[in-house]
């Protein structure tokens, strides 16, 4: 994965031809992938160039998004509840599972406990120096 994305470097090069020609087919491809389902298109597709944060989202994820059994939910989150969330508009999702994947920062400790193996806590293991593997995960923590 690495060496073809290293091959194709040249489409970060910002407000190229090259990253707005790659721009255009990466919302397309999106755009046809979510076609059932176009306000989820409009709120998933991004205004950034390709390259400038993240790449386009993985294989299965988008044809997930538009199964009969998925509802696509954009209201702000009140709060947790016993069985699931509620979001601001008095909505209730009752869930059997909740992940939370606000991406991977790591250039500070979690304002808020992780516990992993033999309940360490994330915020303990980060207070001097934020340590990962690959930037991928964290030793001791749980990793989807």
């Amino acid at each position: 994965m690495e060496r073809e994305l290293g091959s194709v470097h040249f489409i970060t090069h910002r407000d190229s031809p090259a990253q707005a020609f790659v721009k255009g087919i990466a919302e397309e491809k999106m755009r046809t992938m979510l076609e059932t389902k176009p306000d989820i298109a409009n709120t998933l597709i991004p205004n950034f160039p390709v390259g400038c944060k993240r790449l386009t989202p993985g294989p299965g994820y988008l044809d997930a998004l538009t199964k009969d059994n998925v509802e696509f939910v954009t209201t702000d989150l009140e709060c947790f509840t016993e069985t699931g969330i509620r979001t601001v508009s008095g909505d209730e999702y009752e869930l059997d599972a909740i992940i939370c994947a606000t991406g991977f920062d790591t250039s500070s400790v979690p304002r808020f406990p992780i516990y992993g193996v033999d309940g360490v806590n994330l915020q303990d293991l980060w207070a001097q120096e934020p340590r990962t593997y690959l930037a991928l995960g964290v030793p001791r923590m749980p990793n989807l």
